[in-house]
């Protein structure tokens, strides 16, 4: 993300376990086409979970990740999600004669060993718990315009768990 400050248009994040039938140039492409036609602050892909494109104004508009959402999962929905109260539109990018596919639907790892998978499992339930938590709601039913509905909160402002309460990051501890 530190490389739409300077040097990007828009980065395209997506699962490493993706997997396309055409050069990924051509994604690109579309995306280009997208944002001439409908500039929005992220771009979702409709034929993949695992793939979306954030750009420069959503980065400036938007603001970075809430790495609450660590390691992975929903962070894409909360973003989205920032982006619309950002009042920066989330576009779906319809991909007609391109095909993407999630190859495994899960890690390979985490197929190989139970232990990774119970703690794959584990935080998922986690990052859905902070969602709602932070949202008021799961994805198309959030209620909270605010995180954790904090009128003194900012949309993008980060927050952490402190002694099994949620709480603003102090803009000191956010990592340059």
């Amino acid at each position: 993300m530190k490389r739409l400050e300077k040097d990007c248009d828009f980065v395209v994040i997506l699962s490493t376990s993706i997997c396309f039938d055409k050069p990924f140039d051509y994604l690109i492409e579309k995306v280009i086409e997208y944002e001439e036609k409908e500039p929005a602050g992220m771009y979702l892909c409709d034929i993949a979970k695992h793939c979306f494109i954030v750009t420069r104004k959503g980065l400036e508009i938007g603001g970075y990740f809430d790495e609450n959402f660590w390691p992975s999962y929903y962070e894409d929905m909360d973003y989205s999600y920032r982006s619309d109260l950002n009042g920066l539109s989330s576009a779906r990018i319809s991909f007609v004669d391109f095909k993407m596919v999630h190859a495994h639907g899960i890690s390979l790892a985490l197929k190989a060993d139970s232990r990774l998978l119970i703690h794959h499992q584990l935080n998922a339930n986690r990052m859905v718990q902070y969602y709602i938590a932070k949202w008021g709601g799961y994805q198309n039913h959030e209620i909270y315009k605010n995180p954790f509905d904090n009128p003194k909160m900012g949309v993008n402002d980060w927050v952490v768990k402190r002694n099994d309460e949620w709480a603003p990051l102090p803009k000191e501890e956010i990592a340059e």
